[in-house]
């Protein structure tokens, strides 16, 4: 066309192959059509997921085996690195969780758990 240049066209088809391939990613990973019969327990496994994330604030310093507790940790405010990272990773794990549920995909929410599975495994039993 007149005032297009060459490289334009290059970068516009550039940019659609990057969108398609997002969502090729999307689709094979996240898209999940059937049906699925049984109940929703999403709503229970945010609530005890929340409650993990309440128990690992309330009592990381008796996980730890630290004395004073989360009034002494409020009061200074301090807050061990572990229970930030543990904290942080509940709620990244949340966040996963509730992505896998919003596009009904199974083989993310089977990767999650394995990958939760393992990490868990792999802090208590080869950390000291």
């Amino acid at each position: 066309g007149v005032g297009r240049d060459d490289d334009d066209d290059d970068d516009e088809g550039e940019e659609a192959g990057w969108r398609k391939a997002i969502r090729n990613f999307e689709e094979d990973w996240f898209a999940d059509k059937v049906a699925k019969p049984g109940r929703d327990l999403y709503i229970y496994t945010a609530c005890l997921q929340l409650v993990t994330l309440l128990f690992l604030i309330l009592f990381s310093s008796a996980i730890e085996g630290q004395s004073g507790g989360l009034s002494q940790e409020l009061q200074y405010n301090q807050f061990s690195g572990t229970m930030v990272l543990s904290a942080l990773a509940q709620i990244a794990l949340m966040l996963c969780d509730r992505v896998a549920f919003l596009f009904r995909s199974d083989r993310f929410k089977f990767a999650i758990q394995v990958v939760s599975v393992l990490v868990v495994h792999v802090l208590c039993f080869y950390t000291v």
